[in-house]
């Protein structure tokens, strides 16, 4: 395949390619860390909340040894990590499957307090408990175990032996059952790669992440793939007087289009990009994990990054607009108001249950809650649009005409619907599906290129 690498600029960055290592490689970072086939040290474990020693009495220090002669599948997690909640009912499901051969011991740096806290919710929500004890605040076994992205599985034998390191995708009924008779799972290894040292306060394409080229006025890059470095966006707000620059490291065409047409005010999250190309698959992928990876470092993922001076500031996103119409000159895009299927919230009383008391303007908000007190129903529409319900086919549009300051408090799952119309009732709110005016990014196939 033509590899190529399109830039404005003096630079050229090699396109790398992830490879995922089969058995005996090195894991973690760099190599760091324990490697599959290698016993795993029988150290203490310090912060254990929700777990039961062998005498079924609750235990909050074990020792890695306690858990010899089952399966243990450490599971490296947050509570910020969707794929990783995603995991709890099926490493649940698979525990009480493989009952009394297989153990989960969930794993993260986070306190106890955050950990409870997101679990009370959780399993409040989801009207089930769960039998995954965790070990919190934890450093010891991430640094048995180093690595760089979320979920990580490690998987240790009953004789204590790391058997493998893998991703989520792996974590099923065969390859547990395959392991617990003594057989290699077929499963890629999780291997990360090291990170770089990168500070997004600083130009990216400088001597390691540092401003030496202090004398740059203007620059616009665009590369493939960097290995190494996190996939994310990062604009400059315009200040008068000031350069602006915008970044993107690792992201697919069409984020780098979102990103440009959204501008500093606009959410373009996937539900508003309509793709009308013949091949949707150089532009996006709904893949995930390891495939997802291999797709974007295969000719598909990009880094961009545009610096301008103080009196092209304010138009930093119509620049970036530009290049993107030269580099990629096969596609068309705009922005457009069209009807479409949306998520509008509506009041369904003439009742004003809404208005603010005149508290101190306050918002708090997770994926399992939304409190806000004197503040416009924006923040909520925001919020849902552009992060909890950012990859549901619907964009969420406020319908309500309410104009005031407003209290609010839902206890709900931001990533449901159902849930949120269940808080939404008492204030009188629900959201309903029907069609509505919205800004849509329109990418379509430019037959005069072709």
């Amino acid at each position: 395949m033509k590899k190529i690498t399109k830039y404005i600029v003096l630079a050229v960055l090699c396109l790398n390619f992830s490879v995922w290592a089969q058995v005996n490689q090195a894991v973690g970072t760099a190599g760091r860390g324990i490697r599959i086939g290698q016993p795993v040290p029988d150290i203490t474990l310090t912060g254990l909340i929700h777990y039961k020693d062998r005498t079924g009495h609750p235990a909050g220090t074990a020792k890695l040894a306690d858990f010899k002669g089952k399966l243990l599948i450490l599971d490296f997690w947050a509570t910020w990590c969707s794929p990783c909640i995603a995991m709890i009912p099926r490493m649940d499901s698979l525990q009480k499957r493989f009952d009394g051969q297989l153990q989960f011991l969930s794993v993260t740096y986070q306190s106890a307090n955050e950990v409870n806290a997101f679990m009370a919710k959780f399993t409040r929500q989801q009207h089930r408990t769960y039998d995954i004890p965790e070990l919190v605040g934890d450093k010891a076994l991430n640094n048995l175990f180093p690595h760089s992205s979320l979920p990580h599985f490690v998987w240790i034998d009953p004789d204590g032996i790391v058997r493998a390191i893998t991703d989520q995708n792996a974590v099923n009924m065969k390859n547990i059952n395959n392991l617990l008779l003594h057989q290699d799972i077929k499963a890629p290894v999780k291997q990360d790669v090291a990170l770089l040292p990168y500070d997004r306060t600083k130009p990216l394409f400088t001597h390691q992440n540092s401003a030496f080229d202090s004398t740059l006025i203007f620059r616009s890059s665009l590369t493939g793939c960097v290995e190494g470095l996190r996939s994310g966006y990062h604009y400059d707000l315009d200040q008068p007087g000031k350069s602006r620059r915008i970044t993107t490291r690792n992201v697919p065409l069409m984020a780098l289009f979102s990103n440009a047409y959204a501008g500093q005010y606009r959410t373009l999250g996937n539900h508003k990009i309509l793709l009308d190309v013949q091949d949707t698959t150089a532009l996006n992928s709904s893949q995930t994990g390891a495939a997802y990876h291999q797709w974007l470092f295969a000719g598909h993922g990009y880094c961009y990054e545009l610096i301008v001076p103080p009196r092209l500031a304010p138009d930093i996103f119509s620049i970036m607009q530009s290049d993107l119409s030269r580099l990629f000159p096969q596609y068309k895009a705009r922005v457009e108001l069209l009807d479409r299927d949306c998520w509008v919230l509506t009041r369904t009383a003439a009742t004003d249950k809404l208005k603010t008391t005149g508290s101190k303007p306050h918002i708090q908000v997770d994926r399992f809650g939304f409190q806000m007190s004197n503040a416009t129903l924006d923040y909520l529409i925001v919020q849902l649009d552009s992060f909890y319900l950012s990859n549901t086919p619907y964009p969420v549009v406020d319908g309500t005409g309410y104009t005031g300051k407003v209290d609010l408090s839902l206890d709900a799952n931001l990533g449901s619907i159902e849930s949120l119309n269940q808080a939404l009732e008492k204030y009188d709110l629900k959201f309903v599906l029907k069609k509505a005016p919205i800004e849509m990014l329109h990418i379509s196939d430019n037959d005069k290129a072709l």
